[in-house]
């Protein structure tokens, strides 16, 4: 950069100064142009000064004259600027650290992102995501706890493919993050990284206070039979969160175990309609009389829904049962158990069922009432009901 050392020189260095500082727009882009080559720190901040100019043509010549010096100021000088009151200033210094590798710098740029406009903090989060790739993991890790949202969420996205205990942890501390943002990308990495955790990592993980990260660790452990894995999900059918008892109850469906149908006749009385319904499904395959006994119990929910699912399960259950079983069930204290019963005896002969139908006749449910009457009435005529029920 050409300096200007004799007398005449200097006096045009003065006159050059004075101009940028002209009332008139054009005499002070002049005075910009002039002083391009024109080295020392007073022209510095003049230059820096000019870009905040009132007039957008003095601006733009001084962002092109401060383009041009910016590769002679030293890092902090830059780092000053992006603190500028005027943000066509800290908008020109955010850019111009892009291609300085330097841990003040990245914090520089840190502070940017959360810059009171908006552009400058997204000028600072694009390069600052690029340049974190390149960052160890450690500091990765420390920005995933940061105050800024947008921090964390790029430093989540750059924790990448890496590996480790520390890696692990740090993405699930992300899953619960209070942005969704954050939390999001957190959940949608661990998921698929999951997948290649050992089981005591994911037995261990399920006992994390965070819904979200509860119900990622179901989704893996679904998909293996293990004793130790069993226990989660008998643990999980207790879950504060509706959702998580329902996966449980569902993955019932496929293990077996006496602690298991335990768990399942326990979500017949759940709180929420779904999870007990949902229960009540998942036992229709299970031949076992304490689930008959389970059964019959839930048969007075107040959920209509749970209760035409019962009646659906119990039905096909009830055909395999005796005599004698369903002649005491029809004088159940639910109506609903009551009405099965008979609809079942339909299809059975001998005193005691004949009996058991004429008492139905005079329940004091309705319904109960007109099957009784209708089994008893084409009994009467001589109708062929095993054939007939079968056809149906």
């Amino acid at each position: 950069m050409e300096v200007l050392k004799d007398k005449a020189g200097e006096d045009v260095r003065q006159v050059l100064i004075e101009a940028v500082k002209d009332d008139s727009k054009d005499v002070r882009k002049l005075g910009v142009m002039g002083l391009r080559d024109v080295s020392g720190k007073d022209v510095d901040q003049l230059i820096i000064d000019a870009v905040g100019d009132k007039d957008w043509s003095v601006r733009d010549e001084a962002l092109k004259v401060s383009e041009r010096r910016k590769f002679e100021w030293d890092d902090q000088v830059l780092i000053e600027l992006t603190k500028n009151e005027n943000e066509k200033i800290r908008e020109f210094a955010v850019k111009a650290l892009e291609s300085r590798p330097s841990e003040n710098i990245d914090q520089a740029l840190i502070e940017a992102v959360g810059d009171k406009n908006r552009s400058i903090g997204e000028i600072a989060l694009k390069i600052l995501r690029q340049r974190m790739i390149d960052w160890d993991d450690t500091d990765v890790i420390k920005a995933t706890e940061s105050e800024n949202p947008f921090i964390r969420m790029i430093a989540v996205e750059a924790l990448g493919n890496r590996q480790g205990e520390e890696i692990e942890q740090a993405f699930i501390k992300a899953a619960k993050d209070k942005d969704r943002r954050v939390k999001g990308i957190a959940i949608n990495r661990l998921e698929d990284r999951m997948l290649n955790w050992k089981n005591q990592t994911l037995i261990e993980a399920a006992k994390d206070e965070d819904e979200e990260v509860r119900k990622l660790v179901m989704e893996v452990l679904r998909h293996r039979p293990d004793k130790e894995i069993d226990k989660v999900f008998i643990k999980a059918v207790k879950d504060k969160d509706v959702e998580i008892r329902k996966l449980a109850v569902g993955v019932f469906e496929d293990r077996q175990s006496e602690e298991i149908e335990q768990a399942l006749i326990e979500a017949f009385k759940d709180e929420d309609e779904k999870v007990r319904k949902l229960a009540v499904r998942v036992s229709r395959y299970r031949p076992s009389k304490n689930i008959d006994q389970a059964l019959i119990e839930a048969a007075g929910d107040e959920s209509w829904s749970v209760k035409d699912e019962i009646a659906e399960v119990l039905k096909a259950r009830m055909f395999s049962w005796s005599n004698q079983t369903l002649v005491i069930l029809a004088k159940h204290r639910e109506e609903l158990i009551r009405r099965l019963a008979v609809e079942i005896l339909k299809y059975r002969l001998g005193e005691d069922v004949q009996q058991a139908l004429i008492e139905a006749a005079k329940d004091k449910d309705r319904r109960v009432r007109e099957t009784a009457v209708e089994i008893l009435a084409k009994k009467a005529g001589g109708i062929d009901l095993l054939i007939e029920g079968l056809e149906i």
